[in-house]
Formats: C-alpha cells, structure tokens, sequence
C-alpha cells in the first residue's frame, strides 16, 4: 500500500517526536461551545494539507439512509468479531490511559476483537498504567517509532470496523491522524473534552448530564452515555503523613482546597473564590502551582491582586516541590486532598480525573455545573454516588455549600461518610464495560438510538 507524502506535510508529520500542542487546546476552558471555531481550524488544515482528507484503500463509500456517507470494507468477509482499535499517544499514566485503560482491558472477547494503538510515545516501562493495558488488552498495536504516515498506513492496514480516539485536541500526531478516514466509523470521547471540528469523526461519546442544548456543542454526532464510561482502578492508600501543617497551613483555618491546573483558573472564578473568603473570615484558598505551569502562575498571582485585590492575600499558591524538601506534590497530592476541610470544584471548567482520584480521599467536593461538558463531570460523580446536595445551582448557593461543608463539622464528618460508602461506584465501573460492549457491537450497523437524544 503506497501513501503520497506531501512536501506541505512531510516536514510537521514525518517527525516521530512532535510535540506541537495543536491549536485547538485550550479553546475548551473558555466553558462556551467552540464548535465554530474547532471547526474553522479543520477547514484550514484540510484546505492547507490535502493529504489530511485521505481515505484508506479498500474503504467504500456509499450514502447513508438519512443522509451522509456510510462506508464498508470491500475485500473483508463480514461476520466475526467486530474489530475495535482505540488510539491515543497516552496508553500510560496519563488520565486518557487511567479513564479507559480498563475499558481496553475488561471487554468481553466472544463478540469483540479489541487492539490498543499506541502512538508516538514512550512510557516508563515500570509505569504500572503502561503494564496493566499493555499485558490485560487482547492486541497491542505499538506504533510509538512510526511516523505520521507510517502510523496511518498501519492502522488502516488492520481494517478495524470501528476507531476510538480516547481524545482529540492534545496532540499535534493524533489531532491531525484524526482527519483521515482510516475504518467505517470514528469515534472520539472525552479524553479532551470538546467537540474536534473535524468531519472524519463520526461520533462523540459522552456523558449523559449535559444540558438539552448539548447538540449543538458537536460537529460529531453526540451519543449519550448512561454510565461514567470510565473504568479507574481505585487509587493508592493515602498516607497520615505530610499533616497540614507540613504543608504550611494553619489547622484553625478552614482550608478550601482548588488542586485544578492553573489553566483552568478562569477570571470568573476568582470572584466566586472572593465570595468564599468573604463569606468565612477563617478561610484560605489553596491552589497548586502543578508542573508546566511556571508562566501561568505568576500571571496569576497579578490577575488576583488585580481582580480581588482584597482576598487576594488569602488565596494560597502551594509549589509542587518546595526548598524545604517537606512535602512534595507529585507523591503527596492525595495527602493534601485529605488534609482539607473541603474542595471547590473550579468554573466555568471544573475537575476530570482530579475529581474521580479526591473522592478517594472522601473530601467533599463542591460543584456549580458548567455549560458544556469538561464542567460537568464532578457533578456527575456526585449524582453517580447520590450525593447532589454538594451540586449548586448558582453562585450565591455554591459558596453557602462550601462555606457550610467547612465550618460545620458535623454535616462534613456525615459526607465523608457517605462519599466512603459509596465512592466504590466510581471505580472499577462494570456498567460502563457493559455499556462500551453494547455500544460497540451495535455501532458497525448504525443501531444507536438508546445513544441519541430525541
């Protein structure tokens, strides 16, 4: 099988260690749809690179009830197992490899073929992530020293009935593979959690709490998942050590803990933080200068003296490694988690995988639900583990919840109660197995109406 290599492409693509963050990245954080726009950059790319609109040999098209392209492998016999791949350049450690890693792993055999796809990257081999997917899932597909072109020809070399992007939008390889159409459906979940904007895609898997405008967030149809769709394995035991006061935090303060990263740290949600300190004069905020982050947070710093310049001496900026060797956040963030009265959940973009790992810990998490999707999952656990009293639906009730959960330490002992007892649900999710299994032995023939939203 011969792929043309453009000389437009040859030089970005070719290169098996592109890291170019792709343009689109950051425009989720902003908390508004971005389907214009995600879909402007695609058009810009296909019209600069032709080569991104290529269709493997052997796929045919033919048009689809209903309208659009439906397409089929000529010269495969039908029947069988459905062929699954499920690709992303972070079969590792990374919250893709933690969300769906055991997705990979757990899916029933009998009627599915699953391979996962890795791209271009190389994992620590005593990553314990990395074994679990690589030595539990039926097929692995190392691709990790092919180019860009090397890696489609690959691919498209296994006729899989069904691709699955574990996400589209944090990396250049697998942004711009993601435009080609390499199997007779595509599919893109949450691992970055907006809309792609590319028309390779045919759906998008998501969670089943957006709001009834949600349609209109996706250039890919929408499919609604009634489960977490996630399968994290519980994480480690947290230690009694750092105490708070090894962290440099006063153990008369109610300390409202936001571990999110600095990108998430929207202007609006330094007047909710504001609010906060307002409200509780025995309060602190502690945010978490996260590794990479060494431009944001000093802008930061300047953005709060200039927004809330009156709190602003109450909000907390903790390193990831301090000079005095005391604590450090890469092994003791859970310890930080557990030390805290409470955690505030960021807007309008809250906690993903940050939210799922501080339930371990039992801490209360307040949320106020976004309007799009990556401010919607903390929510969702919640509900999964029937707690919604910790979801606000506005400001004003966001801060009394929080202010609440902090100061009576009563109703906090009763939710860390409750979030031990029932936080197992969001770990090891079995529905959500079942539920990608159902999916994709009925994807290949178009059945997705339990998915779609009347």
């Amino acid at each position: 099988m011969h792929f043309e290599r453009p000389p437009a492409l040859d030089r970005a693509t070719r290169y098996k260690h592109c890291d170019v963050m792709p343009l689109v990245f950051l425009l989720c954080y902003h908390g508004l749809p971005v389907t214009t726009y995600v879909a402007a950059v695609s058009k810009m790319y296909r019209a600069a690179t032709p080569s991104l609109n290529y269709t493997a040999t052997g796929l045919a098209a033919a048009p689809r009830s209903g309208g659009g392209v439906a397409y089929r492998w000529q010269d495969r016999r039908t029947g069988g197992r459905v062929k699954v791949g499920f690709v992303t350049k972070f079969m590792d450690n990374h919250p893709a490899g933690r969300a769906w890693g055991g997705i990979l792993v757990n899916l029933p055999r009998d009627k599915l073929e699953i391979t996962a796809v890795c791209l271009n990257k190389d994992p620590e081999e005593a990553d314990k992530q990395y074994q679990y997917i690589k030595q539990g899932v039926e097929r692995y597909l190392d691709l990790r020293n092919h180019d860009w072109f090397e890696m489609r020809e690959a691919i498209a070399a296994e006729q899989f009935d069904v691709l699955i992007y574990l996400e589209v939008g944090m990396d250049a390889l697998t942004y711009f593979l993601a435009h080609t159409r390499l199997a007779p459906v595509q599919c893109v979940t949450w691992g970055h959690s907006m809309s792609s904007g590319i028309p390779a895609l045919d759906y998008f898997i998501t969670l089943d709490n957006e709001l009834p405008e949600a349609h209109t967030h996706y250039t890919e149809t929408p499919l609604f998942f009634k489960s977490s769709s996630v399968f994290f394995l519980p994480p480690r035991e947290v230690s009694a050590t750092p105490t708070r006061a090894e962290f440099g935090l006063s153990p008369e303060a109610h300390v409202y803990l936001c571990p999110q990263s600095m990108h998430k740290m929207h202007p609006d949600f330094d007047h909710m933080m504001a609010a906060v300190l307002k409200r509780d004069p025995l309060g602190v905020v502690v945010l978490i200068d996260k590794p990479g982050h060494k431009h944001l947070t000093p802008i930061l710093r300047e953005r709060l003296h200039r927004t809330i310049p009156e709190m602003a001496s109450r909000i907390i900026i903790l390193p990831t490694a301090p000079d005095h060797g005391r604590f450090n956040m890469r092994r003791h963030f859970l310890e930080l988690i557990q030390s805290a009265d409470v955690m505030i959940d960021s807007y309008p973009i809250g906690g993903g995988t940050t939210s799922i790992e501080a339930f371990a810990t039992n801490i209360p998490i307040v949320t106020l639900p976004g309007k799009t999707l990556p401010g919607r999952f903390t929510e969702f656990m919640l509900r999964y583990m029937d707690i919604p009293e910790l979801v606000a639906k506005s400001v004003d009730e966001y801060v009394e919840i929080a202010f609440k959960v902090a100061s009576d330490s009563a109703w906090q002992a009763e939710l860390r109660g409750r979030i031990q007892a029932n936080k197992g649900r969001l770990y090891r999710d079995q529905s959500a197995v079942d539920e990608w299994a159902d999916f994709l032995e009925h994807v290949p023939h178009g059945n997705i109406g339990k998915w779609v939203r009347p």
